[in-house]
């Protein structure tokens, strides 16, 4: 569930006070935000990609365990990277309906 305008606002205080009372802190969390919307779809295209070769590569290798074992991998990968391409950002957006 997204944060309100007024909830967000204390929140970035709340993660200021914090980032003002220990360096260390600050700097861990920001290396922790997330991907920005270019590196995500950057991300998710890549994977589809991968995703795209390892069903290329099943189908060549066939029968056996290796072709459904590489198959589905690849079929996880390109789920996985459409989600990562397409979904929106969750942090910062508000419900329209509310």
């Amino acid at each position: 569930m997204p944060l309100s305008d007024r909830e967000q606002h204390l929140f970035d205080q709340i993660e200021q006070s914090l980032v003002a009372e220990d360096p260390r802190f600050g700097s861990s969390s920001r290396s922790q935000r997330s991907l920005s919307a270019g590196q995500r779809r950057a991300f998710g295209v890549f994977a589809v990609v991968v995703g795209l070769g390892c069903a290329v590569l099943a189908v060549a290798v066939g029968t056996g365990w290796w072709g459904p074992l590489v198959g589905t991998i690849g079929f996880v990968l390109i789920v996985a990277g459409l989600w990562a391409a397409i979904r929106p950002r969750l942090a910062g957006r508000h419900d329209p309906r509310r």
